[in-house]
């Protein structure tokens, strides 16, 4: 499907159900089909333009919250850590390398849970503890 009408469907399909962020990074993305880098997004979005490390920064965590949120519609947002930012695409390649990526990020976070269970000697069945069973004096 051709860019243009992918974005039509999806703006035809959403209407009137995204808020004000979500239709301003949509339209953003939109515009930039090369793709936008968080501190673009951030500059265009709310004139900021960000001084160093982005880990405190209330708006591109807005930003990134946001676009998590589009996802979740199935807009198809995608992004790579070898392409920086953001861009809307529906390529297979490029869904596929995103994918591919999460899949990573997933099993290299599974192995940090396997090697925890390890370290502090805690079977890997464990089922923590709620606060109605734990005891008064923790």
């Amino acid at each position: 499907m051709d860019p243009h009408a992918m974005h039509t469907m999806i703006e035809n399909e959403l209407a009137g159900e995204l808020s004000g962020l979500e239709k301003q990074i949509f339209e953003a993305l939109k515009q930039h089909p090369a793709g936008l880098t968080r501190p673009e997004l951030l500059l265009m979005i709310y004139q900021e333009k960000p001084e160093g490390s982005l880990a405190n920064n209330v708006h591109d965590r807005m930003i990134r919250k946001t676009i998590q949120r589009l996802r979740e519609r199935l807009i198809p947002i995608v992004s790579t850590s070898r392409e920086a930012g953001y861009r809307l695409d529906t390529s297979p390649t490029a869904v596929h390398m995103m994918i591919a990526e999460m899949q990573a990020r997933v099993e290299a976070l599974q192995d940090r849970i396997r090697q925890a269970h390890k370290f502090y000697q805690v079977p890997e069945t464990f089922v923590p503890a709620t606060k109605a069973t734990q005891s008064p004096l923790l």
